[in-house]
């Protein structure tokens, strides 16, 4: 896999996905859903295959449960398929209906089925750790990105410090 992007702050990317209120639940690190955020650093990865791995890790001013509630809330907003604009075409995809209780939640993930790729399925986390949230998403074709995002989400949180 290669680093593609470097992520430092908060993207808008709503010029991408159609409707623009789907973007936080497509794409990793958008600003609709950070707010009151102290510090970024995260990157996106390909590889061949259109495997794709975004990774972020933000530091907040206040515990971030209230985090993860909120990006939990903007996600369950866009409970309807969508359009993802991609350099080969669109793709249009079908969010399978969000995880996670937004009282006190630590941890929520959704998986996106892509209907012009059938075999392609993006799995997206946000995991709460103290003033830390952790965002992962993985993308691929292989049918492991379910497992390959909540290990990786998990492998990042065990290092943030309790």
């Amino acid at each position: 896999m290669t680093q593609s992007m470097t992520i430092t702050e908060p993207v808008n990317d709503t010029s991408s996905v159609d409707p623009s209120e789907c973007a936080p639940l497509a794409l990793p690190a958008q600003d609709q859903v950070y707010t009151s955020w102290m510090q970024i650093t995260g990157n996106l990865l390909k590889g061949d295959g259109k495997h794709n791995v975004a990774q972020v890790v933000s530091l907040f001013k206040t515990d971030s449960k209230w985090s993860v509630s909120y990006v939990l809330h903007v996600w369950k907003q866009c409970a309807q398929p969508f359009t993802v604009k991609q350099d080969d075409g669109n793709a249009q995809v079908i969010p399978v209906p969000v995880t996670g209780d937004e009282v006190n939640v630590t941890r929520a993930s959704a998986t996106m089925h892509n209907q012009t790729n059938p075999n392609r399925v993006c799995q997206h986390v946000v995991a709460g750790k103290g003033n830390y949230m952790v965002e992962t998403e993985v993308c691929g074709n292989d049918g492991q990105t379910a497992r390959q995002t909540d290990e990786i989400t998990d492998r990042i949180l065990a290092k943030i410090p309790d």
